[in-house]
Formats: C-alpha cells, sequence, structure tokens
C-alpha cells in the first residue's frame, strides 16, 4: 500500500492530469495522453503503465530534463549530457537515474580518486558509467559490452558526448577464458534461461568474442587501475579465475554482486584487499532455473592492501 501510495504522488507531483492517467493503470480499455507539467506528453495505457512510469520517475530526478523520441537529455554538474536509448525499452532510463542523480558510485568513490587512473569498466550498457567514470577524471576508460543493441548505444551516446578520447568500448565478453567469435557459453544459458537476456544472447552467441582480465591487464599495461563490474552474474567467472598477480594490478574494484558475496570476498582477501560489502538483498526470478532461481544482489568493494 505504501508503494502504491509514493508512486500516485510521484504522478501527482509530475504530471498534470494526474487524476485521468491514474486510471489508466486499473482499466484496460482506456488510453489517455498524459501532460507532464514539463510539457511533456506521452499515451498511456494500462499495457504501458511501466513504459510511462520510467518517464515519471526520469523528470523527477532530472525537473530540467528532456525526453525527444529516444533521445534523454540531463544536466550533470553543469554539463549537458545527451543518451540515445533507442531499440530499448524506456526501463534504461533508470540506468541515467541510477548513475547521473542517485550516484551510486560517488559513496564508493569518496574513498578513491579517479583522477589520472585507467578505468575498465565490464558490463557498460549505453555507455553512462563509461562517461561518469571520464567526467569523473579518469584518464581513460576501457568499457567492455557483448550485446550489440548496448555496444551500439555506447558508441553513440560516447561520441555524441565528445569522450571518445577518453571512452574506447569493445563489443566483447569478458570471463574465464580467451574464446574468438564464439560466445557459446553454457553458464550464461542457464543463469539467463526463459529471460530476455537469453532471447537476445541467442542471436550473439556465435558472433562475440570473449577476453579475459589477465588479457585486458596485458593488453593494456594497466597498473593501480580501477576495476568496476556489472555483469549479471559473470563477476564470479570472472574474478574467481583472475591470477593474483592480475587482480592486484587493480588498486580498487568496485562490483554488483548477484548471487552473494562469499566467494568474492574470500578470493579478494586471499589477494590481499581491504573488502567490504553491503548486505544482500533477495528476489527470485521463477523463470530461471532452479540453480539461478535465487539472487543475493548487493556491492563489494576491494582495496588493495600494499
Amino acid at each position: 500500500m505504501i508503494s502504491k501510495i509514493k508512486t500516485f504522488f510521484k504522478i501527482f507531483t509530475i504530471v498534470k492530469n494526474w487524476f485521468n492517467v491514474s486510471l489508466t493503470r486499473f482499466l484496460p480499455q482506456r488510453e489517455v495522453l498524459a501532460i507532464f507539467r514539463n510539457g511533456f506528453k506521452v499515451k498511456v495505457s494500462k499495457n504501458n503503465f511501466s513504459d510511462f512510469m520510467c518517464y515519471v520517475y526520469f523528470f523527477k530526478a532530472f525537473p530540467l530534463g528532456g525526453i525527444d523520441g529516444a533521445t534523454a537529455k540531463i544536466t550533470y554538474n553543469s554539463l549537458d549530457l545527451i543518451f540515445d536509448f533507442s531499440k530499448r525499452e524506456p526501463s534504461v532510463l533508470g540506468n541515467i537515474i541510477e548513475i547521473f542523480s542517485q550516484e551510486i558510485y560517488k559513496p564508493f568513490l569518496d574513498n578513491f580518486d579517479l583522477k589520472n587512473r585507467a578505468v575498465v569498466d565490464i558490463g557498460a550498457a549505453l555507455g553512462d558509467t563509461a562517461i561518469y567514470f571520464a567526467l569523473k577524471g579518469a584518464k581513460i576508460v576501457y568499457a567492455f559490452e557483448p550485446t550489440p543493441n548496448f555496444y551500439d548505444l555506447a558508441c553513440r551516446n560516447i561520441k555524441i558526448n565528445n569522450l571518445e578520447n577518453k571512452c574506447k568500448i569493445f563489443n566483447e565478453a569478458v570471463g574465464k577464458e580467451k574464446r574468438e567469435n564464439n560466445l557459446e557459453d553454457q553458464t550464461f544459458k542457464d543463469m539467463f534461461s526463459g529471460d530476455d537476456e537469453a532471447k537476445e544472447y541467442d542471436s550473439i552467441s556465435k558472433k562475440i568474442s570473449m577476453t579475459t582480465l589477465e588479457e585486458i591487464v596485458g593488453k593494456f599495461n594497466l597498473s593501480d587501475a580501477f576495476l568496476k563490474l556489472d555483469c549479471e552474474g559473470y563477476e564470479y567467472d570472472i574474478i574467481l579465475n583472475a591470477p593474483k598477480d592480475v587482480i592486484r594490478k587493480f588498486e580498487y574494484i568496485i562490483m554488483e554482486y548477484h548471487y552473494g558475496f562469499e566467494s568474492l570476498k574470500k578470493k579478494l582477501e586471499n589477494d590481499g584487499f581491504l573488502v567490504k560489502y553491503t548486505k544482500p538483498n533477495i528476489t527470485i526470478i521463477n523463470s530461471r532455473p532452479t540453480k539461478y532461481k535465487r539472487m543475493a544482489f548487493g556491492y563489494l568493494t576491494a582495496m588493495r592492501i600494499d
């Protein structure tokens, strides 16, 4: 009940014709043109109400922001930024909100100065995190995104925001072993079976290469770098199979873990890191196989102890 009240209040504060719009959530045949208080307009029905709420959350986070078709415009630290999210659901606006409004990485970066550091960004999505790290002073960001649609968006968004000299994006997966032009991986299929990600994976599995953390470190001659992982469960393959001397090329690591922190914590502590983590949030995804139904996710940080 409390969440419904909060949702109603958000609509009330953001949308002019809030009452008529709210009714569409309960009336299947009703469609209304939602008129936002900033002039933005979008058609709303029960079928696309969740998409409508993505716009509500966006304008709640960025009152001076704008949506033009599938392009979002925001102002961050007095800088005007543009994000193309075409071919993706409006839910990806949540990425922009998390990174540039909620600044989910800021509490962790308060303990680490990115200036003039190399960053490895595994799970780049639409380029939002790579852009964020670049604006935070990173010397160079090496970003990896296996999904072609997200990769294309990341390329465009990095270019649109004139950060091509600081952000290098690669259409590659990162895992426990190197594979050329073949991403066939049973772990992925099991983990995402029944999800939209699996359908997208099936269409790209024989086209995308997989690299390793060891190869990335060697290729770019990394030292005292920063590592970020948000790769939907692949953090275990990446971290648990990386040699100690490779892991220690990173001075600071931050990741979103998805199936518990225990094995990651043990590995990183053994490799000489001070590890902190947030309490796991538990959720059940019934579409996944039994082994992966129960997710326990949160954030983990590791600072190298010299």
